[in-house]
């Protein structure tokens, strides 16, 4: 390779990483200009550009958000190395702002991007409004507890799968709960979990309250009372069971525990004589 010819390449590998911090910093019409003498990036960021656009960026506008989500996976923001996880805290930020300030209930799909685009703070932040708008959205919950973890919260993180599997254990997502602690709890109920106990999702809380992996003291204020009659339902032995051991881990007496145990979970029972 000539001198000449170094030269140019030299150049030209300058001018896209060039071009690709432009692009990740959203400045396409720039991007574009660098771009100009390479048609295939030239082509991409013009397609990247357009696309962003049908994002919402005031209030109201909707409409576009599913097709914006839709093309997150193109293959041309696979060639831009950071550029998919810029893009998805920009659409967060764009849906919070088409939402408008009163509506929270968006709040669950930017909060759920900005932890792709690894803004735990941002997901944490946009997780507490949904959840506060509705405590039993169990995917909140799961997600909230997942960017306290990636903030190094781990209490936080606790607190809020705990309050997701104490108000809707069903729709908890397992697969964001990193917390080796946390997850051997999931494990022990999924193994111990008889045929009539239903989801194992359903003893996650009162099994961790047992274990002293969660806080008697994170339990939800506004927990539902404990299920009165008949316990016929697994989530209603369950829910019976939370209570019971929450009373167990504040009062320091087993005996009301163990009492009420052996009508609701044998293996629950055994655990906690074995404590």
């Amino acid at each position: 390779m000539s001198t000449g010819q170094l030269d140019l390449f030299g150049e030209s590998t300058s001018k896209r990483a060039e071009g690709l911090d432009l692009m990740r910093a959203l400045r396409f019409d720039e991007a574009r200009i660098v771009f100009g003498r390479v048609a295939d990036d030239h082509e991409r960021v013009t397609r990247l550009a357009i696309r962003l656009e049908a994002v919402p960026k005031s209030k109201g506008r909707l409409g576009a958000v599913d097709q914006a989500l839709g093309w997150l996976d193109d293959p041309d923001l696979g060639a831009v190395p950071g550029l998919d996880r810029v893009l998805r805290g920009e659409l967060a930020r764009r849906l919070e702002r088409a939402l408008g300030e009163g509506a929270r209930h968006g709040s669950l799909l930017a909060g759920a991007l900005f932890l792709e685009a690894e803004e735990p703070s941002e997901a944490a932040r946009s997780l507490t409004a949904r959840t506060t708008t509705d405590a039993t959205d169990g995917e909140a919950w799961t997600l909230l507890g997942a960017a306290h973890f990636g903030l190094g919260q781990r209490d936080a993180a606790r607190s809020a799968w705990l309050a997701g599997f104490a108000q809707a254990p069903l729709s908890m997502d397992l697969a964001h709960i990193a917390d080796p602690n946390v997850t051997r709890i999931i494990d022990e109920a999924r193994d111990s979990c008889e045929t009539d106990d239903g989801d194992p999702r359903l003893w996650v809380a009162p099994l961790g309250l047992l274990r002293g992996v969660f806080s008697v003291l994170d339990l939800p204020r506004d927990l539902p009372p404990p299920p009165l009659g008949t316990l016929g339902t697994p989530r209603e032995r369950a829910m019976a069971a939370l209570h019971l051991l929450a009373q167990e881990r504040s009062s320091r007496d087993p005996v009301p525990a163990r009492r009420g145990l052996k009508q609701l979970s044998e293996w629950l029972l055994d655990a906690l004589l074995k404590r």
